[in-house]
C-alpha cells in the first residue's frame, strides 16, 4: 500500500516535470506503476490482516505437499465440510431416515480384548474429545476372533466410556465403532 501511494506521489511530480511516459529513466517506477505488489509481495508480513473477505474464490497454486490453509483456531466451522470428513447423520428411530445432519460429530473406533467373567467384558474408557453425554452416542461391536455368541455394547457409562460383554469366561478381541455428538 505504501509502495503503490509512493509511486502515485511520484507520477504526479513526473507529470509536473514532463517526464511522466519516459521510464526508460526510472525503470523500478515503470514496474511499480505497471503491476502494483501482490497481497504478501516479497514480505510475509505484508499479509497479515485482522480480516480479509473475497466476493470470489480464494485459490491457492501451492505444491501438493505444503497445506494451503494453516488455522491456529481449534474452533469449528459449522458450514464448512471437508470432502474427506465424514458427515455423521441421525436418522431417528423410524424406517425412513430422516436426516439430520449432527453437528460436532465424531467417530470412534477401536479394538480391545474382552476379560473373562461371567460375563466377560471391555471397559473401554479415555474417549478425548468425549461424547456430549451417555445418550449421545451409539457404538456396534463384534468379534474378531472365535466367539460364537453375540458381543454387545450394553451401557453407555458416560460420554468418554461404554462397556462391551460378550458370553462368559471369553478372552476374546472385539471390535467397536461408536458415533455420535
Amino acid at each position: 500500500m505504501i509502495t503503490r501511494r509512493i509511486a502515485t506521489v511520484l507520477a504526479i511530480l513526473l507529470i509536473g516535470f514532463g517526464l511522466y511516459g519516459q521510464t526508460s529513466n526510472f525503470p523500478s517506477l515503470a514496474v511499480a506503476l505497471a503491476t502494483p505488489p501482490a497481497i504478501g509481495g516479497t514480505t510475509p508480513a505484508a499479509g497479515a490482516f485482522t480480516t480479509l473477505s473475497a466476493t470470489g474464490a480464494i485459490t491457492s497454486t501451492l505444491a501438493t505437499g505444503s497445506a494451503p490453509l494453516v488455522i491456529s483456531s481449534t474452533t469449528p466451522v459449522t458450514t464448512l465440510v471437508v470432502a474427506n470428513h465424514p458427515m455423521v447423520q441421525f436418522c431417528g428411530t423410524t424406517v425412513s431416515c430422516s436426516h439430520t445432519a449432527l453437528t460436532t460429530a465424531q467417530v470412534v473406533y477401536g479394538s480391545a480384548a474382552l476379560t473373562s467373567g461371567t460375563p466377560s467384558t471391555a471397559v473401554i474408557t479415555g474417549i478425548s474429545p468425549a461424547f456430549t453425554s451417555s445418550t449421545s452416542y451409539k457404538c456396534v461391536a463384534g468379534d474378531v476372533t472365535t466367539i460364537t455368541n453375540n458381543v454387545v455394547v450394553t451401557s453407555y457409562a458416560s460420554g468418554s466410556s461404554f462397556t462391551v460383554t460378550g458370553p462368559a469366561t471369553s478372552t476374546d478381541t472385539v471390535e467397536y465403532i461408536c458415533t455420535g455428538n
